[in-house]
């Protein structure tokens, strides 16, 4: 009896070795299974191992259920004893302005990318992409750049801080509004064919995946800035949601040039929509952010 309930305390609360011997059994057993299926010999053994397979999958999985409760435990303390990982776990402003400067970064290279290479070349695609991706860098820049320096500002108040934030808002709505410029570019070329996004075999899946999660993590910022008074983090979210939209285009033109015939259409139609998104986000940016700078400045005015 004490054997029993050492056994099964040791399944609920699994050590290191036990979670290891039930990964072998599940893979050599899985393994064994399809063996036999492929060579359909041995029926009933197969059947057995089919059902050891399952068992241990269903236990594997719970096994990940333990450790990963006791891991996210472990990592949650060690983030809360750094003062860095702990701001940016809990400060929501301040985790969209860190990861908006990890996408500058990645803007930069791409835009110095395409840019070399279109003027190496002469390719009027490539400097299309890369006028895209310069005027997203430099807006970028420009914003954490001007939110450093209000955040090491000491002598401004928070009215006058509030009020450049708002400006930094609508300088967001001005670089929105100039964007279809590019953007009209790269849709002219696709549609007369002079150049296109093209992805092969594995790469397009992969672009696929990746696309998706960026336009649902656009989306899910879009619904969770709204707990968010910081202009700043709203300005950074609107940019986000645009280079998702774009990526989302690029990832259309990409499968009709792989799969498709006709589609110059299409292209043009989705490209068209979204630089008249960006037009009207834009004007909607710059109205709002005067409204709430001629609010700001007349509450300065009565304090």
């Amino acid at each position: 009896m004490k054997f029993i309930r050492k056994v099964l305390n040791e399944l609920k609360e699994p050590s290191k070795k036990t979670a290891i011997f039930a990964f072998i059994i599940f893979t050599c057993a899985f393994s064994a299974t399809i063996s036999i299926l492929v060579n359909k010999i041995l029926p009933l053994l197969a059947n057995f191992l089919y059902f050891l397979s399952a068992i241990s999958f269903i236990y594997c999985v719970y096994v990940v259920t333990v450790y990963y409760k006791k891991a996210r435990h472990k990592v949650r303390v060690r983030i809360q004893q750094n003062e860095i990982a702990n701001r940016f776990t809990t400060d929501y402003n301040f985790r969209t302005i860190v990861c908006s400067a990890g996408s500058w970064l990645l803007s930069i290279g791409y835009t110095a990318y395409n840019l070399v290479y279109g003027i190496i070349f002469d390719n009027i695609w490539y400097i299309s992409l890369g006028t895209y991706y310069l005027i997203l860098s430099l807006y970028r820049g420009i914003m954490l750049y001007q939110t450093r320096k209000l955040r090491l500002n000491k002598e401004l108040s928070e009215n006058e801080k509030d009020i450049k934030k708002v400006k930094i808002y609508r300088t967001a709505g001005i670089i929105i509004f100039i964007l279809p410029v590019a953007l009209n570019t790269i849709i002219w070329l696709v549609r007369n064919d002079l150049g296109g996004f093209r992805y092969y075999g594995i790469t397009i899946v992969v672009h696929a995946v990746y696309t998706v999660i960026k336009v649902i993590m656009a989306i899910n910022n879009m619904v969770k800035v709204r707990q968010s008074s910081d202009y700043v983090v709203h300005a950074a979210r609107n940019i986000n949601l645009i280079a998702a939209l774009v990526s989302l285009f690029a990832l259309q033109t990409a499968i009709f040039s792989a799969y498709g015939t006709g589609n110059a259409t299409y292209n043009a139609s989705f490209g068209t929509a979204i630089c008249f998104f960006c037009v009207v986000l834009a004007i909607t940016m710059i109205v709002k952010a005067n409204k709430e700078i001629k609010k700001l400045t007349s509450t300065a005015l009565t304090i």
